[in-house]
């Protein structure tokens, strides 16, 4: 969660302090340069719609797939011991290699949503350098304004691909950190529901147990 606030404040407001300026400089140069962004912020949107939608459920599961996995490994380390004198290797390698491919697979879902961003993305640029060829082209012919101020366009619209791209990607940090600020959340909701002893508890949550054995299979 840290990490992905350290990532996501700075790189937020020097995106949009750059955004801003380059805007400012299309609309100096020519206020018809400004129409390229009626076809890029689109795409743009379309591309953060379509991963705020997708990516928070698989970093959730995520998250949950890595917690099960630290579970078998930290239980197996913690009683090593034990794990040796009773040959319990083989039987405790299972639930690691199946909860291991677990997270392998939600990482690997998380990347495709990811992926899907980045085409999203190259194609606002796409659209975003035709359109300023053409409102370019358009302008030049008819003496409205010189092929060196459509190349300064074009070299300023290339300057917010960095910023425009780095507002979406930081999305990526900020769900992941989302998805385990969640589950610290519902941590601490559930220590709180079971250590308040001031707080009225719902029925059916006490557990007796009698005649309760352990022992390992030999």
């Amino acid at each position: 969660v840290s990490g992905a606030i350290r990532t996501a404040a700075p790189a937020i407001s020097g995106a949009l302090f750059t955004v801003v300026l380059t805007m400012f400089g299309l609309a100096v140069l020519d206020w018809r340069f400004l129409v390229v962004l009626v076809v890029v912020l689109p795409v743009h949107y379309a591309g953060a719609r379509m991963f705020l939608r997708d990516a928070p459920p698989i970093y959730r599961q995520s998250r949950v797939a890595m917690g099960e996995r630290a579970h078998h490994v930290l239980g197996s380390i913690r009683g090593l011991p034990t794990v040796h004198a009773f040959g319990l290797g083989p039987r405790l390698a299972g639930p690691i290699d199946e909860h291991s491919w677990w997270v392998a697979r939600w990482e690997l879902r998380a990347r495709i949503v990811v992926n899907r961003l980045f085409g999203r993305i190259n194609l606002a640029e796409f659209f975003g350098m035709a359109s300023i060829l053409l409102v370019g082209f358009w302008l030049v012919d008819r003496d409205l304004v010189t092929v060196g101020v459509t190349t300064t366009a074009m070299l300023f619209f290339l300057r917010l691909f960095g910023p425009l791209g780095q507002l979406l990607l930081v999305m990526d940090d900020l769900q992941s950190g989302l998805a385990s600020l969640s589950r610290i959340a519902g941590l601490i909701d559930e220590c709180e529901d079971t250590d308040d002893p001031g707080r009225a508890r719902p029925r059916g949550r006490e557990l007796r147990a009698r005649d309760v054995r352990f022992g390992y299979d030999t």
